[in-house]
């Protein structure tokens, strides 16, 4: 079975021996994916389009902060945790304190960090592209753990 990983450098395209999710199965899910390395960026956005996915994005915590908090209705966030001024895990602990709290999914080259608020999920880089979305779809109550 082929699979994809990503790491800061390469992601291998090619689909994996499961089919492709109907878009019905998603309809008008949105992902704001954060970070400030805009490869990253374009290669998470194409894994999530190609899943059914719409996508934003964001440079930095700040700005997808604006974004949710200005009418963007965002259904999870997918951010990295270094990011220029307002981390990944400052994000996270804001989006949890909230009256109805933003799922989020932290990812980082780096190991674990301290600090990561409980119920927010880690990938370290390199992953698994499908085990980014079976961690979104568990996000988004999809899948049962």
């Amino acid at each position: 079975m082929r699979s994809r990983s990503i790491d800061t450098h390469t992601l291998e395209l090619r689909r994996p021996n499961r089919q492709k999710r109907k878009a019905s199965a998603i309809v008008a899910t949105r992902v704001l994916v954060v970070d400030d390395d805009w490869y990253i960026v374009g290669l998470l956005s194409q894994i999530f389009r190609e899943e059914g996915f719409l996508v934003e994005t964001a440079p930095d915590g700040s700005t997808a902060l604006a974004r949710i908090d200005h009418g963007g209705s965002v259904d999870v966030v997918v951010s990295d945790i270094m990011l220029p001024g307002l981390t990944g895990i400052e994000l996270a602990r804001l989006l949890q304190d909230r009256e109805q709290p933003v799922p989020m999914l932290l990812i980082s080259a780096l190991p674990v960090p301290d600090g990561i608020p409980a119920h927010v999920p880690f990938l370290r880089k390199p992953f698994d592209v499908d085990q980014l979305i079976e961690v979104v779809d568990r996000l988004l109550g999809r899948v049962s753990d």
